[in-house]
């Protein structure tokens, strides 16, 4: 890839990933981080230190006062006994939409303490270059007498991301949350107004319902521990699964949670200070820039090795950094980062190769196959050490083959046969390769094994005397159904890459390879036959051959 062609691409990778960023492409992407952040968060108050207590509108409360909805002088008694109890504030976490005769009772009861009804929204969204705006469509209040009695009307609307989970707060212009009522009344602060919602994000602590949690029932009978509710916020709401108010949250892998909870963590959340703020977009857009300047003028001059180390250690700081910073409140959008990372490195890594630094995975793939591990480690570390092109070679060529192979064969399943032929090659392979033969191909149910080739060895006939041994030796300690004939020779070939642009082998040929095919070929189960060379070598004599019993190798 030449210069022009390289910065082109990279011009291309950083656009296509502002554009994916910018358009919200990625933003599910960016959630699921998010909500592994949470999960990874730091362990939250415990609920004797929480300011917020729930009471449960639960299956043994539904159980007590059966007929959902309930009349209103039954929430009468609950919020009387919280503000007995020294609750600081009551959040009915219901919506009266319709009047009831025991309203009356309900607004008396109210006036004992602060105490927050919602009211809900029809809400639409527009969604623009980063920026999503709530459309109201239309508001729904709660009846009068109860709207008046109450310390603050707020909605319980919450704006789910695109994959239907909440993590955000809802901060709508013009309307106040019901949640944000709350902790203003506890904390004695107004300015969350400035907090806008697609920015800021509710602190989920841990799964589930982390909070202090009352039966509904007990509170009205009295049966509970007044400490718990003593300057506590309580906040009255369902939790039985058949009332329906369930809802997403960064840890739905655990289960759904009720709304009331949700609302707990809402308030939490700004009580404690713990609302995480994400980054302005430009803001990140600026990080991504400068990133992205410095990956090129880095990765430009590295090598391979480097720069995808390089990639990898730069991928899990931006991982890390970004739940740092998560963990202190702020949202670094990091799915933009991570891929402008990886584009920038696979651009680079992909010009090393075509470049010509995968030589040495050539050679690797080429020989990984046929020798020793340490001698491949050999030629790719040194390349020039192997003359691809053909040259001139001294080795020993032994061929190895299975006898009475075919008539046992045909008394067998192919399961059975393959599985043997396996386990023969397998010897055959790792025994060659020990004594530092070069495995050069499968023939059948056969093998040919070069000694010298690519590398030179020395003692080569020596090399592959032992292979044959040991290779007879495992064979027979696995008690392989079938003997085996061999066939070797000693002499030079020409070795190098054969064949044709489409398939290309490492092998070897020449007189001394047809020599040992045919000694092969004549030597009966359990022989070895020497050629000429390797006989004289062998015996110190001049013989046309000699035939060795295998199994007198080994002793």
């Amino acid at each position: 890839m030449g210069q022009n062609k390289k910065i082109l691409s990279n011009i291309l990778a950083i656009f296509l990933v502002s554009l994916l960023f910018l358009t919200g492409a990625v933003e599910n992407l960016e959630n699921l981080l998010i909500d592994i952040s949470h999960r990874l968060g730091k362990v939250g108050e415990t609920q004797e230190e929480q300011p917020v207590v729930i009471v449960a509108i639960d299956q043994a409360s539904l159980g007590e006062y059966p007929g959902w909805p309930w009349p209103r002088n039954i929430l009468a008694e609950a919020v009387e006994q919280a503000f007995t109890a020294g609750a600081h504030s009551v959040g009915i976490d219901i919506l009266f939409l319709e009047e009831r005769e025991e309203d009356g009772d309900l607004a008396r009861a109210m006036e004992a303490g602060p105490t927050f009804i919602p009211l809900t929204l029809d809400l639409g969204l527009i969604r623009r270059f980063q920026q999503e705006t709530p459309l109201v469509r239309e508001k729904y209040n709660p009846v009068p007498s109860l709207a008046m009695s109450a310390a603050g009307v707020g909605h319980v609307n919450y704006l789910a991301d695109r994959d239907g989970i909440i993590r955000r707060l809802p901060f709508i212009e013009g309307f106040s949350g019901w949640f944000e009522l709350i902790a203003a009344d506890f904390t004695g602060r107004s300015d969350w107004d400035e907090l806008s919602f697609q920015e800021t994000y509710i602190y989920f602590p841990a799964p589930g319902n982390p909070f202090t949690t009352i039966s509904f029932r007990d509170l009205v009978a009295g049966d509970f521990d007044s400490d718990l509710l003593e300057n506590r916020i309580v906040l009255i709401g369902s939790t039985d699964p058949t009332l329906g108010d369930l809802i997403m949250t960064p840890f739905s892998n655990h289960g759904f949670i009720p709304g009331v909870v949700l609302g707990a963590h809402a308030i939490n959340t700004l009580i404690q200070n713990q609302e995480i703020i994400r980054l302005n977009v430009w803001t990140v857009m600026l990080i991504f820039f400068l990133l992205a300047i410095f990956n090129w003028f880095f990765m430009t001059r590295q090598n391979f090795k480097t720069n995808f180390i390089f990639g990898l250690v730069q991928i899990s700081l931006i991982l890390v950094a970004g739940h740092l910073l998560f963990s202190s409140g702020y949202l670094l959008p990091r799915v933009p980062l991570l891929l402008g990372t990886a584009g920038q490195s696979s651009i680079q890594l992909y010009d090393l190769i075509i470049r010509g630094e995968t030589r040495q995975k050539r050679l690797k793939s080429l020989f990984q196959r046929y020798l020793p591990p340490e001698i491949v480690d050999r030629i790719t570390s040194n390349p020039d050490m192997v003359n691809l092109k053909g040259e001139s070679k001294e080795v020993v060529a032994l061929f190895v083959d299975l006898r009475g192979f075919t008539i046992w064969a045909s008394g067998r399943s192919s399961q059975e046969t393959v599985k043997h032929l396996n386990i023969f090659f397998r010897v055959v392979t790792d025994k060659a390769m020990e004594s530092g033969g070069t495995l050069d191909k499968f023939l059948g149910d056969g093998a040919l094994i070069i000694f010298g080739a690519p590398l030179p060895l020395e003692n080569p006939l020596e090399k592959a005397l032992q292979a044959v041994a040991e290779i007879q030796k495992r064979l027979t300690e696995l008690d392989f159904p079938l003997p085996m004939g061999a066939g070797l020779e000693k002499g030079e070939v020409i070795a190098g890459n054969i064949g044709s642009e489409k398939r290309l082998e490492y092998t070897v040929i020449g007189s001394p390879v047809n020599t040992a095919s045919h000694l092969e070929e004549r030597a009966r189960p359990g022989e070895l036959i020497l050629g000429p060379a390797a006989a004289r070598e062998y015996s110190g004599k001049k013989e046309n051959q000699l035939v060795i019993n295998i199994k007198d190798l080994g002793m």
